[in-house]
Protein backbone atom coordinates (compact mmCIF):
# COMPACT_ATOMS: atom_id res chain seq x y z
CA UNK A 1 0.00 0.00 0.00
CA UNK A 2 3.05 2.40 0.60
CA UNK A 3 4.35 1.60 -2.60
CA UNK A 4 1.04 2.25 -4.27
CA UNK A 5 0.19 5.57 -2.46
CA UNK A 6 3.14 7.02 -3.59
CA UNK A 7 2.93 6.88 -7.33
CA UNK A 8 2.57 9.26 -9.64
CA UNK A 9 -0.50 9.27 -11.95
CA UNK A 10 -1.70 6.05 -10.69
CA UNK A 11 -5.86 5.58 -10.35
CA UNK A 12 -7.61 2.08 -9.06
CA UNK A 13 -11.06 1.61 -10.13
CA UNK A 14 -12.12 -1.41 -8.07
CA UNK A 15 -15.61 -3.35 -8.41
CA UNK A 16 -16.96 -3.32 -4.86
CA UNK A 17 -19.99 -6.14 -5.67
CA UNK A 18 -18.88 -9.93 -4.64
CA UNK A 19 -15.05 -8.21 -4.15
CA UNK A 20 -15.37 -5.83 -1.12
CA UNK A 21 -19.05 -6.96 -0.26
CA UNK A 22 -20.76 -10.42 -0.19
CA UNK A 23 -23.52 -11.21 -2.55
CA UNK A 24 -25.96 -11.77 -0.89
CA UNK A 25 -30.12 -11.70 -0.82
CA UNK A 26 -30.89 -9.26 1.83
CA UNK A 27 -27.91 -5.79 1.36
CA UNK A 28 -28.58 -5.13 5.04
CA UNK A 29 -27.06 -7.96 6.48
CA UNK A 30 -23.68 -6.85 4.86
CA UNK A 31 -20.53 -6.27 6.20
CA UNK A 32 -17.54 -4.00 5.33
CA UNK A 33 -13.85 -4.31 6.99
CA UNK A 34 -12.63 -1.62 8.79
CA UNK A 35 -9.22 -2.09 7.44
CA UNK A 36 -10.63 -1.55 4.03
CA UNK A 37 -12.07 1.93 4.38
CA UNK A 38 -8.77 2.37 5.89
CA UNK A 39 -6.84 1.68 3.12
CA UNK A 40 -9.58 3.34 0.64
CA UNK A 41 -8.09 6.41 2.76
CA UNK A 42 -4.96 6.20 2.63
CA UNK A 43 -4.97 5.85 -1.02
CA UNK A 44 -7.01 9.40 -1.11
CA UNK A 45 -7.36 10.77 -4.79
CA UNK A 46 -5.79 7.46 -6.86
CA UNK A 47 -8.55 5.07 -5.78
CA UNK A 48 -12.25 4.93 -6.52
CA UNK A 49 -14.79 2.56 -6.25
CA UNK A 50 -17.54 1.16 -8.58
CA UNK A 51 -21.16 -0.73 -7.55
CA UNK A 52 -23.83 -1.01 -9.49
CA UNK A 53 -26.04 -0.36 -5.85
CA UNK A 54 -26.43 3.04 -4.31
CA UNK A 55 -24.03 5.09 -1.93
CA UNK A 56 -26.87 6.69 -0.03
CA UNK A 57 -29.88 5.04 1.40
CA UNK A 58 -31.06 2.28 3.78
CA UNK A 59 -29.30 -0.41 1.61
CA UNK A 60 -26.06 2.24 0.54
CA UNK A 61 -22.80 1.59 0.66
CA UNK A 62 -22.41 4.37 3.38
CA UNK A 63 -24.22 3.09 5.93
CA UNK A 64 -21.63 -0.18 5.93
CA UNK A 65 -18.94 2.12 5.51
CA UNK A 66 -20.68 3.96 8.89
CA UNK A 67 -21.33 0.49 10.40
CA UNK A 68 -17.28 -0.69 10.28
CA UNK A 69 -15.84 2.70 11.44
CA UNK A 70 -18.69 2.34 14.37
CA UNK A 71 -19.67 5.83 14.44
CA UNK A 72 -22.21 6.97 11.90
CA UNK A 73 -20.70 11.11 12.00
CA UNK A 74 -16.54 9.91 11.19
CA UNK A 75 -16.33 9.39 7.75
CA UNK A 76 -18.09 12.70 6.89
CA UNK A 77 -15.93 14.47 9.34
CA UNK A 78 -13.24 12.67 8.61
CA UNK A 79 -13.79 12.10 4.73
CA UNK A 80 -14.21 7.70 4.63
CA UNK A 81 -16.64 7.13 2.50
CA UNK A 82 -15.52 5.24 -0.70
CA UNK A 83 -15.22 7.86 -3.62
CA UNK A 84 -16.46 6.22 -6.66
CA UNK A 85 -19.39 5.75 -9.08
CA UNK A 86 -22.40 4.20 -7.85
CA UNK A 87 -26.30 3.13 -9.27
CA UNK A 88 -25.12 1.56 -12.30
CA UNK A 89 -21.92 4.52 -12.99
CA UNK A 90 -24.70 7.27 -12.62
CA UNK A 91 -24.30 8.88 -8.88
CA UNK A 92 -20.41 9.99 -7.99
CA UNK A 93 -19.58 10.88 -4.64
CA UNK A 94 -16.66 12.53 -3.14
CA UNK A 95 -15.04 10.88 0.08
CA UNK A 96 -17.17 13.12 2.20
CA UNK A 97 -20.36 11.57 0.80
CA UNK A 98 -21.26 14.56 -1.21
CA UNK A 99 -23.09 13.55 -4.54
CA UNK A 100 -23.84 14.47 -7.40
CA UNK A 101 -25.19 13.05 -10.69
CA UNK A 102 -23.02 13.83 -14.28
CA UNK A 103 -24.14 13.60 -17.25
CA UNK A 104 -28.29 13.44 -15.37
CA UNK A 105 -30.47 16.12 -16.73
CA UNK A 106 -32.23 17.80 -14.69
CA UNK A 107 -35.60 15.94 -16.38
CA UNK A 108 -34.32 12.80 -15.76
CA UNK A 109 -33.81 13.72 -11.78
CA UNK A 110 -37.22 15.30 -11.55
CA UNK A 111 -38.73 12.06 -12.98
CA UNK A 112 -36.52 9.89 -11.04
CA UNK A 113 -37.43 11.95 -7.76
CA UNK A 114 -41.54 11.73 -8.60
CA UNK A 115 -41.06 8.41 -9.67
CA UNK A 116 -41.78 7.08 -5.67
CA UNK A 117 -45.22 9.06 -5.72
CA UNK A 118 -46.13 7.98 -8.71
CA UNK A 119 -45.50 4.05 -7.96
CA UNK A 120 -47.79 4.51 -5.03
CA UNK A 121 -50.57 6.31 -6.17
CA UNK A 122 -50.91 3.67 -8.84
CA UNK A 123 -50.34 0.93 -6.48
CA UNK A 124 -53.46 2.26 -4.33
CA UNK A 125 -55.24 2.09 -7.47
CA UNK A 126 -54.59 -0.99 -8.68
CA UNK A 127 -54.01 -2.91 -5.33
CA UNK A 128 -57.38 -2.98 -3.90
CA UNK A 129 -58.75 -5.03 -6.94
CA UNK A 130 -56.10 -7.33 -7.30
CA UNK A 131 -55.87 -8.26 -3.25
CA UNK A 132 -58.81 -9.92 -0.51
CA UNK A 133 -60.26 -7.52 1.62
CA UNK A 134 -58.24 -7.60 5.27
CA UNK A 135 -58.84 -6.93 8.76
CA UNK A 136 -57.08 -5.85 11.67
CA UNK A 137 -56.21 -9.52 12.41
CA UNK A 138 -54.92 -10.46 9.23
CA UNK A 139 -52.50 -7.85 9.43
CA UNK A 140 -49.88 -10.18 10.66
CA UNK A 141 -50.22 -13.16 8.98
CA UNK A 142 -50.34 -11.23 5.87
CA UNK A 143 -47.36 -9.49 7.27
CA UNK A 144 -45.60 -12.60 7.86
CA UNK A 145 -45.82 -13.89 3.80
CA UNK A 146 -44.65 -11.00 2.34
CA UNK A 147 -41.64 -10.71 4.61
CA UNK A 148 -40.54 -14.49 3.51
CA UNK A 149 -40.55 -13.60 -0.02
CA UNK A 150 -39.04 -10.20 -0.23
CA UNK A 151 -37.47 -9.59 2.79
CA UNK A 152 -38.21 -7.01 5.73
CA UNK A 153 -40.13 -4.66 5.71
CA UNK A 154 -39.86 -0.85 7.18
CA UNK A 155 -42.87 -0.95 8.89
CA UNK A 156 -46.09 -3.13 9.16
CA UNK A 157 -49.45 -0.96 9.99
CA UNK A 158 -53.11 0.10 8.96
CA UNK A 159 -52.83 3.70 7.93
CA UNK A 160 -55.97 6.09 6.56
CA UNK A 161 -55.37 6.91 3.09
CA UNK A 162 -57.94 9.46 1.59
CA UNK A 163 -59.37 9.24 -1.31
CA UNK A 164 -60.26 12.94 -1.76
CA UNK A 165 -58.15 15.82 -1.03
CA UNK A 166 -59.44 18.74 -0.09
CA UNK A 167 -56.90 21.80 -1.26
CA UNK A 168 -55.03 24.45 1.41
CA UNK A 169 -53.43 27.54 -0.13
CA UNK A 170 -51.91 30.96 1.04
CA UNK A 171 -51.60 31.93 4.71
CA UNK A 172 -53.53 28.77 5.76
CA UNK A 173 -51.00 26.56 5.04
CA UNK A 174 -48.60 27.86 7.84
CA UNK A 175 -51.66 27.69 10.48
CA UNK A 176 -52.10 23.78 9.19
CA UNK A 177 -48.88 22.69 9.53
CA UNK A 178 -48.40 24.14 12.89
CA UNK A 179 -51.70 22.32 13.90
CA UNK A 180 -50.30 19.23 12.41
CA UNK A 181 -47.05 19.64 14.23
CA UNK A 182 -48.75 20.45 17.46
CA UNK A 183 -50.71 17.24 16.79
CA UNK A 184 -47.48 15.03 16.33
CA UNK A 185 -45.89 16.45 19.33
CA UNK A 186 -48.73 15.09 21.56
CA UNK A 187 -47.89 12.04 23.68
CA UNK A 188 -51.18 10.63 23.64
CA UNK A 189 -51.84 11.15 19.69
CA UNK A 190 -49.60 7.93 18.21
CA UNK A 191 -50.05 8.80 14.19
CA UNK A 192 -51.58 12.28 12.86
CA UNK A 193 -53.51 11.57 9.05
CA UNK A 194 -54.96 14.36 7.09
CA UNK A 195 -56.32 15.17 3.71
CA UNK A 196 -54.73 18.41 2.84
CA UNK A 197 -53.54 19.02 -0.63
CA UNK A 198 -50.68 21.89 -0.33
CA UNK A 199 -48.95 22.99 -3.84
CA UNK A 200 -45.27 22.79 -4.04
CA UNK A 201 -45.12 26.71 -4.36
CA UNK A 202 -46.80 26.90 -1.12
CA UNK A 203 -44.74 24.77 1.02
CA UNK A 204 -41.68 25.92 -0.91
CA UNK A 205 -43.02 29.85 0.78
CA UNK A 206 -43.20 28.10 3.88
CA UNK A 207 -39.77 26.61 3.95
CA UNK A 208 -38.37 30.20 3.12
Amino acid sequence: LQELTGAEDLLIVQDLDGVCMQLVKDPLTRRMNPSYVGAVAAMDGQFAVLTNGEHEGRRGVNRLVEQALGDPDIPKREGRYLPGLAAGGVQLQDRFGDLSHPGVSPAEMAFLAAAPTRMEALLMERLPGLLPQMGVDDLAEVAEGLEARFGEARSVKIIWKPQTLTPVEGDKVATLMKLMETLDDLDDVQDVYANFDISDEDMAQLAS
